[in-house]
């Protein structure tokens, strides 16, 4: 009957270690990183960084996904609540294929765009299509529409 008694507080004790290990492992703040790492594609802003690395960020995404009509590449550009540009210096920005503009607040109006985000039709050789204009989505935010210099596709 001891050894009965003995090995189960011996096994009680070993679990009660292992989980205050685990928790440990899981609360420990100096290891843990304080920022998630979603991976090279996910993009995540906010209001206080340089306007010009964003805008810098978000052209480098347009270029490559706007004629990837068919590629693997996918792209998250996700903004936590602020305001985004200027009336002086919009935030204007092309939004190409399997590319999602999202912003993170609870509500649209918590994240302000002044600028614009769109996407343009496909021209080739014989004229422009709109037919092609999807696999990209824009969700949560509010634009305050400034497009200065975009001749025809002002406002």
């Amino acid at each position: 009957m001891r050894l009965r008694t003995l090995r189960a507080l011996l096994v009680a004790g070993l679990l009660a270690l292992a989980s205050a290990a685990t928790t440990t492992a899981l609360t420990a703040g100096a290891d843990a990183p304080s920022t998630p790492n979603f991976g090279p594609n996910v993009h995540i802003f906010n209001s206080g960084m340089d306007q010009a690395a964003i805008q810098s960020e978000v052209d480098a995404i347009a270029g490559a996904q706007v004629n990837n009509q068919f590629g693997s590449r996918r792209d998250a550009i996700l903004f936590e609540p602020g305001t985004y540009g200027t009336t002086e210096h919009p935030l204007n920005f092309q939004v190409g294929y399997y590319t999602s503009v999202a912003g993170l607040g609870q509500s649209p109006g918590d994240v302000v765009i002044n600028g614009s985000v769109f996407a343009r039709n496909q021209c080739d050789a014989n004229g422009c299509t709109a037919l092609v204009n999807f696999w990209r989505s824009l969700s949560n935010l509010t634009i305050n529409v400034n497009t200065p210099g975009f001749g025809c596709y002002s406002a």
